[in-house]
């Protein structure tokens, strides 16, 4: 039997987002592909189990400054890959070595723009792959290809929820003072998850709970979500036909404004000027709303994790 090629795997550490979409793809290309993965190794330690090889790296310098520099990829020997897959870290472009991206954007078109990276990418015609309805038309410059949803979408049936999530998120703190002073204003009966970030610091009341995040809460727990744009809650909340809202106060950064034009081209998300209007529209909200939504999100293209599987295989 023919020894298996080696794949690196290098996962953006900034939040949790690339490394959850990252590990139902990794348990399947383990199969095929002897990997190591470069990230944040107890973040992936959250979600992975299997025995995989993890090198501990600080990303920081690149990604959450958004100033993009190449000098961590020095710190490694990549001549032993066959094939490197990164997820949003497009400095693996300098490497000479075949290379697959994932990304919906990048941080260095939104901030501390870098030429060369854009140079590179185009003259190397490195392969980038995103989704069909988040990715950022920037992308579509170059060697693009885009692809629906790797997941699955929920296999309940639509069921009235008027539960609500409100979560404002990790990646940008900026407004957190204002938001939580405008929980007072919140007139709302029914339940509401609060992320746990902010939960302790606004004024308790009965039907408040903690968000867990977790599969039960998305899938059974919430009908509607009123949050900050990032990825990763987005295609949480559309793969189990959550009605998604957001705040003005709540589009604070490139990313969060790239996701919201994309939604709203496909008319999955409402944006109202702040909290409070926002709980008056979503107490107004019907079934037939909400199921409309459902039937919406249902009909997205979703379930292409083997297809992706397949093309970093046969690449």
């Amino acid at each position: 039997m023919p020894s298996k090629r080696k794949l690196c795997i290098i996962l953006n550490p900034n939040g949790l987002g690339h490394i959850i979409r990252n590990i139902k793809l990794i348990k399947k290309l383990n199969y095929f592909f002897d990997i190591t993965i470069i990230s944040d190794k107890w973040k992936v330690l959250l979600f992975l189990k299997k025995k995989i090889k993890i090198l501990e790296i600080n990303l920081k310098l690149s990604s959450n400054n958004l100033n993009y520099k190449k000098d961590w990829i020095k710190k490694f020997n990549f001549n032993k890959y066959d094939l490197i897959f990164s997820d949003n870290l497009p400095e693996v472009c300098f490497l000479d070595k075949k290379i697959i991206l994932f990304a919906n954007f990048f941080f260095h078109h939104i901030k501390f723009y870098n030429k060369n990276i854009d140079l590179v990418l185009k003259k190397k015609k490195i392969r980038i792959y995103g989704n069909y309805i988040i990715q950022d038309n920037k992308l579509k410059k170059f060697n693009n290809y885009q692809i629906g949803f790797l997941e699955n979408f929920t296999k309940r049936s639509f069921r009235f929820c008027s539960s609500l999530l409100i979560s404002i998120g990790t990646a940008d703190k900026s407004n957190d003072n204002k938001i939580i002073n405008s929980f007072k204003k919140i007139n709302y009966d029914n339940r509401i998850y609060i992320e746990p970030r902010i939960f302790s610091k606004i004024e308790f009341k009965n039907n408040y709970r903690v968000a867990s995040y977790s599969h039960q809460m998305f899938s059974n727990s919430i009908g509607i979500a009123l949050i900050k744009l990032g990825t990763s809650t987005i295609i949480n909340c559309l793969k189990n036909g959550i009605y998604i809202v957001t705040i003005d106060d709540f589009i604070t950064n490139e990313e969060f404004l790239i996701n919201y034009k994309n939604l709203k081209k496909y008319k999955l998300v409402k944006k109202y000027k702040n909290l409070e209007i926002a709980i008056s529209k979503i107490k107004k909200l019907t079934d037939s709303n909400l199921q409309n939504y459902f039937y919406r999100c249902k009909n997205l293209k979703w379930d292409h994790m083997d297809q992706f599987v397949n093309i970093i295989k046969k690449y």
